[in-house]
C-alpha cells in the first residue's frame, strides 16, 4: 500500500527534478545532443581516403601494406591513369599516380599519407563509376547471423569488396573477425551484377526483419523470472534478498543481447516492435499494482496515508536533484546521461517514456538507464533489509 500511494507522485517528481536541473543549469536539448554525437567520434572510428600514389615504381598490394604497416587498412578500389576504376585484390598491381580508395581506423589517418596525396578525405566522394557502384546491403538472413565476416570470402568469391558496417546508426570498420548481426547494414563494392549476387548471400529482404523473433524474448523471460526468483544469502543479513522480476530480466536480457549472436541467437527486434513491448510490460506492471492496492487506496489516503505521498516526493527529489546539479555542473557529465542515470538510479521505468520523447536523435538516456538499473535494483534491496536489521534488531 505504501509503494502504490508513493510511487505515482514519486514519478512525478522524478520527472520535476531533471525538469528543474534542465530550467536552473539552462540546458539547451539540441547542443547537448550535438555533444553527444561529437563524444562518440573516436579513433576506432572509420575513415575513407583517397591517395594518389606517390610510389616510384609498380608495386602489389602486399608490398604497398609493407610500405604502410598498420591494422585494418582495406584498399577497395583503384582509379588508373585513363580514369578507370578497378577492384583490388591480391593480384592487383598499383602504379605512381593511381588514385587508391582506403578504409582504416582515423587514428590511422596520418600514417596513411606517407603513400601519397590526399585528393579525397570522407565517405561521399564518387561512389558511381562506369562499372563499379556502391550499395548498401541489408543482413536478413538468419544463417548469417553471428556468422564472422571472413566465412563468406566476398572478395574472392564474388569479386566484391566490403568496406564498412552500420549497426545502430553507428558506421564500424569492415575487418574479417566482424561478428554480423541481422539488421547490419553492410557498404558493398563491386561491379553491379558481383554487388547483387552478395546482396542475395545476405539477404538483402527488408520484409524479413518485420517478422518478430519472439522465442529468444520468451527464452530470456524465462531465464530471467528464474534468475530474479532466486533467493541470494548474504552474510549477516536474516533474510536472503532476490533480484525480482524486473532485475533478473533485465541481466539476461544483457547478456543475451551481448553474447547471443555469437550462439546463431537473433535478437533483432524492430524499433515500433521494442515498443510495443516496453509499453505493454510497463502497462501490465503498473495495472498489477493498481489492482492489488486499489480496494483501500482512499480509505488509507484519508487516514493519513498522505504524508506517505509527501514523504516520496521528497526522498525522490531531493537527493536527485543534488546529484544531478553535480553530475551536470562539476562533472560535466552529458544531460542525457544524467537523466538515465537519475531514473535507473529510482528504478523509474515509467519516467524513461519522457525522457526518450526529449531526444528522437539519440537512445543515451536508455542505455544509461539499463547500465546503472542492475546495480541499483541490487542495491535499494539490500539497504531496505539493511534498514530491517538495523531498526528491528
Amino acid at each position: 500500500m505504501g509503494y502504490a500511494l508513493a510511487y505515482p507522485l514519486s514519478i512525478v517528481g522524478l520527472i520535476l527534478s531533471f525538469e528543474l536541473i534542465r530550467f536552473c543549469c539552462r540546458v539547451n536539448l539540441r547542443r547537448e545532443d550535438e555533444k553527444l554525437r561529437d563524444e562518440h567520434v573516436s579513433d576506432d572510428d572509420p575513415i575513407c581516403i583517397d591517395i594518389r600514389l606517390s610510389i616510384a615504381d609498380a608495386i602489389t598490394l602486399s608490398e604497398l601494406h609493407q610500405l604502410c604497416p598498420i591494422d585494418h587498412m582495406l584498399v577497395s578500389r583503384v582509379t588508373r591513369a585513363d580514369g578507370k576504376d578497378e577492384l583490388v585484390d591480391t593480384t592487383t598491381v598499383l602504379y605512381p599516380n593511381d588514385i587508391i580508395r582506403i578504409v582504416s581506423d582515423k587514428r590511422h589517418e596520418k600514417d596513411l599519407q606517407v603513400l601519397g596525396e590526399v585528393t579525397h578525405y570522407g565517405f561521399r566522394g564518387r561512389e558511381r563509376s562506369d562499372h563499379l557502384i556502391s550499395r548498401r546491403v541489408v543482413v536478413t538472413r538468419k544463417e548469417c547471423n553471428g556468422k564472422r565476416l571472413s566465412t563468406f570470402d566476398v572478395r574472392h568469391r564474388y569479386h566484391a569488396t566490403i568496406t564498412r558496417i552500420n549497426r545502430a546508426g553507428v558506421e564500424l570498420l569492415a575487418t574479417p573477425d566482424f561478428v554480423l548481426q541481422l539488421g547490419d547494414r553492410i557498404m558493398v563494392v563491386g561491379d553491379r551484377d558481383d554487388v547483387r549476387h552478395v546482396a542475395d548471400i545476405f539477404g538483402n529482404e527488408l520484409k524479413r526483419l518485420d517478422l518478430p523473433n519472439l522465442m529468444p524474448i520468451f527464452f530470456g523471460i524465462f531465464l530471467g523470472v528464474l534468475l530474479g526468483s532466486l533467493p541470494i544469502a548474504i552474510p549477516g543479513m536474516h533474510q536472503s534478498f532476490k533480484l525480482g522480476l524486473a532485475g533478473g530480466s533485465l541481466i539476461v536480457a544483457l547478456l543475451i543481447g551481448r553474447f547471443g549472436p555469437y550462439y546463431n541467437m537473433v535478437t533483432f527486434a524492430t524499433t515500433s516492435a521494442n515498443m510495443m513491448l516496453r509499453q505493454v510490460g510497463l502497462t501490465l506492471f503498473l495495472a498489477a499494482v493498481g489492482l492489488s492496492v486499489g480496494d483501500g487506496f482512499l480509505n488509507t489516503i484519508i487516514g493519513g496515508g498522505y504524508m506517505w505521498v509527501i514523504y516520496g516526493v521528497l526522498i525522490t527529489m531531493i537527493p536527485l536533484v543534488v546529484i544531478g546539479f553535480i553530475a551536470y555542473k562539476v562533472m560535466k557529465i552529458n544531460f542525457f546521461k544524467v537523466v538515465g542515470l537519475l531514473i535507473g538510479s529510482m528504478t523509474g521505468a515509467p519516467a524513461l517514456g519522457y525522457a526518450e520523447s526529449l531526444s528522437a536523435n539519440n537512445d543515451q538516456a536508455s542505455v544509461t538507464y539499463a547500465t546503472v538499473y542492475p546495480l541499483t535494483m541490487f542495491l535499494r534491496v539490500m539497504a531496505g533489509q539493511l534498514l530491517v536489521v538495523l531498526f528491528c534488531a
